[in-house]
């Protein structure tokens, strides 16, 4: 690691961050929805029982998924919320480090895939602040720890970054696609699958902090794939939106019912639910949300009475399954039409950049809208989406970067030419020459 980083401490990062609130393990998924509306946060740690260590973070998609994955959840809300929330925590997220720690064995561990560092701040009185949310808390549950700590998120690791972009020079003005940090192994669900189909996808990329993209095809496909990895074909796709923690981080004053469209509706009408920017399409499918979860429930009733009834021995009824398939027939027609004025809306409240954008571009982009990811897209007319960069990758590729650089001592032995000027496919690349007049070049004098 180049003497750069080595100057630096976590506790450069740590400077000025609040005191980390917390839950304990034994606490429920609603105590953690209560705390996440108190603190307007998407995020929340969950400790032992003692409080005395990070046992992982919960994110509100994370708990969209739990609701959304069993039907009979959101048919008896309140005994789900009463649940554990220590079955929702992912512990590989967090590492705890010494508040003198160096910043460069920091950065490896988020090289490495941790999203938040857990740092111990100074000894210090209890702060007014801590007391007084303790005393106000609607929650009950919602404590600190014995020893106060902050976390340090990637987002707070770039920020730095992006103060010293200047160190890391000329790194910043290459392209995303020159620097190869575009990733093209995304996850992506098309337009009119339901989207309880890719709650799978969904959970793993909100563990990742990425997204699954919507998309449809671009040109005309015989076999349309289905919620998957890309492959050869994703090239050809365009981008019309996203499902992610990002997404969802400012709908989540009705947990209960976004989780119900997830259950319930295609991707695109779920996030056309989402995102309410029409009334009357918000009314028409939330009545099709009550619709549909009616009929999963009395699907699954008829299904317990069809068990019962082959044990006893008696034939079943072609009856209720004709009229259920009659009825799902005729919901999905009456979505069909929001599905496909929702194709033809583009990548509306996505975040897109292009594979010439410079990575300082895509960095201040990332960090201006608070969002750990950015979608790459051919052109901003057709939205064909390419990739994805994450802050992991954009974070990788500068330090990997810089220690290569004191590993060989000059950086123009890293970057054999300079950053080229690109131009957009459809811009010419030659600009005409300059032409000055012959009485120009003459002097004033003559």
């Amino acid at each position: 690691m180049t003497q750069f980083l080595e100057s630096f401490e976590v506790f450069d990062l740590a400077l000025g961050k609040p005191p980390l609130h917390c839950l304990p393990c034994n606490a429920s998924v609603g105590d953690a929805i209560a705390m996440a509306r108190e603190l307007g946060v998407a995020e929340i740690s969950v400790w032992d029982a003692n409080l005395a260590n990070c046992l992982g973070v919960v994110n509100n998609l994370d708990v969209l998924c739990f609701l959304a994955a069993d039907h009979t959840l959101l048919c008896d809300l309140e005994a789900a919320l009463a649940r554990p929330i220590a079955g929702l925590v992912h512990r590989s997220w967090i590492q705890r480090v010494d508040l003198h720690e160096r910043l460069s064995k920091a950065l490896e561990l988020v090289i490495k895939g941790v999203q938040y560092l857990i740092v111990p701040l100074p000894k210090r009185s209890r702060s007014t602040r801590a007391m007084e949310f303790e005393r106000n808390s609607s929650s009950g549950s919602s404590r600190w720890p014995r020893k106060e700590v902050c976390w340090i998120s990637q987002e707070a690791v770039m920020r730095f970054l992006m103060s010293c972009i200047a160190a890391f020079c000329p790194l910043p003005l290459f392209t995303i696609e020159e620097l190869g940090i575009i990733n093209r192994s995304f996850a992506s669900i098309q337009h009119e699958d339901p989207a309880i189909e890719a709650i799978q996808i969904i959970h793993q990329a909100s563990q990742a902090m990425s997204a699954v993209a919507i998309v449809v095809p671009a040109t005309p496909s015989p076999s349309p794939s289905s919620a998957s990895s890309t492959t050869e074909n994703q090239r050809k796709l365009k981008l019309v939106g996203d499902i992610s923690s990002s997404t969802l981080r400012r709908h989540d004053e009705n947990f209960a019912a976004v989780a119900a469209a997830l259950a319930t509706l295609s991707a695109a009408d779920f996030l056309s639910y989402v995102r309410g920017s029409n009334k009357r399409s918000s009314k028409i499918l939330g009545k099709l949300i009550e619709t549909r979860l009616a009929q999963k429930v009395a699907a699954a009733a008829a299904a317990a009475v069809a068990d019962e009834d082959q044990v006893a021995g008696k034939p079943p009824t072609p009856l209720d399954s004709c009229e259920e398939s009659s009825d799902s027939e005729q919901d999905s027609h009456r979505s069909g039409g929001l599905t496909s004025s929702f194709q033809n809306s583009g990548s509306r409240g996505c975040l897109t950049c292009r594979p010439w954008s410079s990575l300082a571009a895509v960095m201040a982009q990332a960090l201006s809208h608070q969002c750990g990811y950015i979608w790459v897209t051919e052109s901003e007319s057709e939205n064909t989406v390419v990739g994805i960069v994450t802050y992991v990758d954009m974070i990788r590729v500068l330090v990997k970067k810089l220690e290569k650089v004191g590993r060989l001592g000059s950086s123009q032995k890293l970057f054999s030419s300079t950053p080229k000027l690109v131009t957009r496919p459809d811009q010419s690349s030659q600009q005409p020459p300059l032409v000055l007049p012959a009485d120009h070049l003459k002097s004033k004098h003559s």
